[in-house]
């Protein structure tokens, strides 16, 4: 394709790239959320110019009507992301009355293509070309199938978590999409179903400028779904200039009943609770029965049943062995796909506790598809979990340089610049996660073990209610809020917790009994806790040796004992 100029702004010690949609210091990416870098990118381009505040909401929200006070907010985060200190505006002014100022110096650099960087785009879920007669789990399923045959070496392809909720029926502009998801290219299309006929509309189009690169129409009987499937991504590829590769050129299988329920369950699977999670693994075993070789649906399965222990609290021993023995089967059966070694890394360090085979599996699904982000998560926190941070941290930048959209990355970097001893770095990462995503629960939960290691628990504890408001279902929250109430000298309401757990009709991980007994300085109950969670395998163990709320036993024969069983010491 004929790749844009990439648009560079250097200021002060930023670099801002408009096409990766990164900001850069010092050569390290700095936290933004997409519609502050918007923000962001408007205020440079117009830079020296008092920008109306009525302009500048115009222009970042295109999209949709916001209030003032979201601009607001998101002045507020630039001018911490950039280090202004109060009163001090090196780079955003305020114009009182009137709207905002950017007055750093700003350099222009332009790069030539043979500089430019890696290909990216993004595969959007197709729309029914009628509305009242949609298949959503077909329309998700086509993108998402996309997305697996188009990723590899020579391109960045957004992953399916960070386009699934453009699975709206609405007329979304594709060049919008392009600028939200900071790719240089999207591919859309449309399905209609009529009888045993499926006719499928796709193009792709340079987001940059909205020239069309490619566009295809196939009127095939439905279960030919596969054929038009692999003649889209071998067009696209094309007009990309990029090759098919391994596995990627490979049909992986003919059978359209059992493709239905497959996607069925990749829709359930990503929503997390305890009843989708069930029928997301429902699903996948359906589509199992009819082909037993269907590799993606043993690791929809083995991912499911991982979610199921780590988020809503079922005890590993009822998960666990399901999900590694559908992740093994699915590298037997597609070992050129790095979608089934990071799943099986993901497994094997959450529950084997294998240092070794983990990073020996994320390291083979690297070498598949290095542009793959889940596996760089997966081995970023491998690599934070066992200590090994400056590693740690490179890794999840490259994840987050890769999926710049995903919230999920970036809650990690902040729980990894917390463990690597960066509490400042760690809780400026996670307040601009906060700030902007205020329903994401994940970053409350991991923001509140910064403050409990800056002894901030009144902030800790608030944190820790919006997380167990947002996802009850987690009682990580719930058991972290007992702990920090105990440390923060609050003994009455911290054993109120401890016996709420206690009481509970659900199954309560013993590690979080442990941190509740820890804070509450009942150190051998905490050790009787700890030593009951590894008997169970329970997966937060995982925390043992980077936790900073257990500094306080490292000294302990028992605990050092553990770390030892653990292979952490």
């Amino acid at each position: 394709m004929d790749e844009p100029q990439t648009r560079i702004y250097e200021f002060g010690e930023f670099r801002l790239d408009a096409v990766k949609r990164l900001l850069l210091k010092g050569g390290e990416i700095s936290l933004l959320m997409p519609k502050a870098f918007d923000t962001l990118l408007y205020l440079v381009q117009n830079g020296g110019r008092v920008i109306d505040k009525d302009e500048l909401m115009r222009e970042v929200w295109t999209d949709t009507i916001v209030e003032e006070n979201n601009l607001s907010q998101n002045i507020s985060i630039l001018r911490r992301v950039l280090g202004e200190k109060k009163s001090e505006h090196r780079f955003i002014v305020t114009v009182p009355g009137k709207g905002f100022k950017f007055v750093a110096e700003v350099r222009a650099v332009s790069e030539s293509a043979s500089d430019a960087p890696l290909k990216t785009i993004a595969v959007l879920p197709f729309k029914p070309l009628i509305a009242e007669n949609r298949n959503e789990a077909l329309e998700l399923g086509m993108a998402d199938t996309l997305i697996a045959k188009l990723g590899g070496e020579e391109i960045v392809v957004r992953p399916f978590s960070a386009v699934r909720h453009y699975a709206s029926v609405g007329q979304e502009d594709c060049l919008l999409a392009a600028r939200q998801l900071g790719v240089q290219a999207v591919l859309e299309g449309t399905i209609q179903t009529a009888g045993d006929r499926i006719r499928v509309s796709a193009r792709l189009v340079c987001g940059d400028a909205g020239k069309q690169l490619w566009a295809g129409q196939f009127n095939e009987k439905f279960d030919d779904i596969f054929a038009v499937q692999d003649l889209i991504s071998e067009r696209v590829a094309a007009a990309l200039h990029i090759r098919l590769t391994g596995e990627n050129k490979t049909r992986s299988m003919e059978n359209v009943e059992a493709y239905q329920f497959y996607v069925k369950g990749r829709v359930h699977t990503e929503m997390l609770l305890l009843p989708e999670l069930r029928k997301a693994i429902g699903y996948f075993e359906r589509a199992i029965a009819l082909d037993a070789n269907y590799a993606l649906a043993y690791v929809g399965l083995a991912q499911s049943y991982l979610r199921l222990s780590l988020v809503n609290n079922i005890p590993a021993d009822e998960a666990m062995p399901q999900a590694k023995a559908a992740a093994l089967r699915a590298t037997e059966i597609a070992p050129l796909n790095a979608d089934t070694f990071s799943t099986l890394a993901w497994i094997v360090f959450w529950y084997d506790r294998d240092w070794r085979a983990a990073e020996k599996y994320c390291l083979r699904g690297i070498k598949l598809n290095p542009n793959n982000p889940f596996v760089r998560v997966v081995h970023a926190h491998l690599l934070s979990n066992t200590g090994r941070h400056t590693e740690a941290l490179a890794e999840i930048r490259r994840a987050r340089e890769l999926d710049p959209t995903s919230i999920f990355n970036q809650a990690i970097e902040g729980q990894i610049l917390l463990f690597a001893g960066k509490t400042d770095e760690a809780l400026d990462t996670l307040k601009i996660l906060t700030e902007a995503i205020p329903n994401f629960w994940l970053g409350y939960l991991f923001i509140s073990r910064v403050y409990n290691e800056k002894q901030m628990y009144d902030e800790a504890i608030a944190a820790l209610a919006k997380a167990g408001e947002l996802f009850p279902a987690n009682k990580e929250s719930t058991a972290l809020r007992g702990y920090s109430l105990a440390k923060a000298g609050k003994l009455t309401e911290a054993q109120a917790v401890l016996d709420e757990l206690r009481q509970s009709s659900n199954y309560v991980a013993p590690y979080n009994l442990a941190m509740i007994h820890n804070g509450l300085g009942e150190t051998e109950t905490a050790l009787d806790y700890l030593e009951k969670a590894y008997s169970e395998k329970n997966v937060l163990m995982v925390f043992l040796k980077v936790e900073p709320k257990w500094n306080n036993l490292r000294n302990e024969p028992r605990f050092i004992d553990l770390m030892k069983r653990m292979n952490l010491q």
